[in-house]
């Protein structure tokens, strides 16, 4: 078991899903779907205790994402959210089918650290199924207030490409391969983000996408035409894709504390729920002033 250094405490904030499937004839230990295993071609034999690993990590009792191997965190299998999705999305449902999408896992994480300590927090950085295109985005990493600590992107570096572009050390290139029809090898990827702290205090940590600067998004449209997308929408933009709470040289120790969070997803689809509820009863009620 993969223990943390006894200066260091890391709380992931995860979503646990089990599923309940069979195993196929192809690959004897991946679920049974109602598509072709073809979708998994690229990707490595699935691992027969993916689905411990998987539990593991997701009720942090392992929380080292740095020792993790791409046997597991290759498959889809491995995330949350995929086997509630996975049927309708690679048998082309429009709803949950496009061009564009990422996510970081885990999205959030609680960090606790002693002023001589530095980290380097490992996190997957993933294309979303169903994802058709080549998504070209510039990962931008801030700290607030900036005096508490410092950070370090370690990896992945950003892509080299034969045209000049600039991007500051806060910054980092990428492009995403897509995952329909099927997955593609390096859909998914470890981000190592070092992490050196400067004076006692506490400092947020966000990740958001940014758009590629307009040179390399014209050089990706020449390379892979229709197959390229420039990643997300503006909503997309505003909302960090991963944020973490760094707490240096804290006073107690919270980590022994019951930490309950709620995915931003849920609470967005619960919103929306809400509002269109809402709109159903206000169109009932003008429909029943005019009968």
């Amino acid at each position: 078991m993969v223990k943390t250094p006894t200066s260091i405490t890391v709380i992931l904030i995860l979503i646990l899903t089990i599923p309940l499937v069979t195993s196929i004839t192809n690959d004897p230990n991946r679920p049974k779907y109602q598509f072709s295993d073809e979708v998994f071609k690229n990707l490595p034999p699935y691992p027969e205790d993916l689905p411990e690993i998987r539990e593991l990590y997701a009720t942090q009792k392992l929380t080292d994402y740095s020792r993790l191997p791409p046997e597991y965190y290759l498959q889809p299998e491995f995330y949350p959210g995929w086997f509630a999705t996975a049927n309708k999305t690679y048998n082309r449902d429009p709803r949950i089918h496009g061009k564009f999408g990422l996510g970081f896992y885990p999205s959030t994480a609680s960090i606790y650290l002693n002023e001589d300590t530095t980290l380097n927090l490992t996190v997957l950085i993933h294309s979303s199924p169903g994802v058709e295109c080549y998504q070209g985005i510039v990962l931008n990493v801030t700290t607030n207030p900036p005096n508490i600590l410092k950070t370090e992107i370690l990896k992945p570096k950003t892509i080299k490409l034969p045209i000049e572009y600039h991007l500051p050390p806060n910054k980092i290139l990428m492009l995403l391969e897509p995952t329909y029809p099927y997955f593609n090898r390096n859909w998914s990827q470890k981000f190592v983000l070092k992490i050196i702290p400067i004076k006692t205090g506490t400092a947020t940590i966000s990740i958001k996408n940014e758009k590629c600067p307009g040179v390399v998004e014209d050089y990706f449209k020449d390379v892979y035409g229709n197959s390229y997308t420039s990643q997300g929408s503006w909503f997309a933009f505003q909302i960090p894709a991963f944020t973490a709470k760094v707490y240096i040289n804290p006073t107690s120790n919270p980590a022994k504390k019951v930490t309950k969070t709620i995915n931003p997803s849920y609470v967005f689809i619960g919103l929306a729920f809400i509002i269109l509820l809402f709109l159903l009863l206000v169109w009932r009620k003008i429909n029943g002033k005019n009968r």
